[in-house]
């Protein structure tokens, strides 16, 4: 069988590196705290604090969290509310000096080899497949990046 490349590799890691940062944040956007129901990636998305043309941060846990579209896209404008707003909680969600750190480690060279960018494929779609199963088995409460329970909106829920 012949080996992906490595451009579709990365696309493939991508793909379920950003769908594990959804279900690890519950579905909520990180900016301005929005609930989306459960599976939802048309309006959310995985939002990078350093752009993901930094590949030493791409996919990088603290670097990457659910972000609604809305402020993804004017993090991207540069809209000083919505950048200051994402700094804020990332601070929150990961301590003191995690802007820094992350705008530092964004200027490092890095270039994913085949076994990284497998193994980013494989862990984030066994963490997808673990919360999937949670979801399903009735366990309606997940926790957020900090331990705390949460209910995620099912599809006919309101927002």
């Amino acid at each position: 069988m012949k080996k992906p490349t490595m451009k579709a590799l990365i696309k493939k890691a991508d793909d379920a590196f950003q769908t594990m940062v959804r279900y690890r944040d519950n579905f909520k956007c990180i900016t301005c705290g929005r609930q989306f129901p459960f599976g939802e990636k048309t309006n959310l998305h995985a939002g990078h604090f350093v752009g993901r043309g930094n590949k030493s941060v791409r996919w990088d846990e603290e670097n990457v969290n659910a972000q609604c579209a809305y402020c993804n896209m004017q993090q991207s404008f540069g809209n000083v509310f919505v950048i200051h707003s994402y700094e804020n909680a990332l601070e929150s969600k990961y301590g003191l000096g995690t802007v820094e750190r992350l705008i530092k480690k964004g200027k490092q060279p890095f270039k994913p080899t085949r076994d990284f960018l497998e193994d980013i494929i494989k862990s984030s779609n066994e963490f997808v497949a673990d919360k999937k199963a949670q979801y399903r088995s009735g366990a309606d409460i997940l926790t957020d990046g900090d331990g705390l329970p949460t209910v995620p909106a099912k599809s006919g829920d309101k927002q």
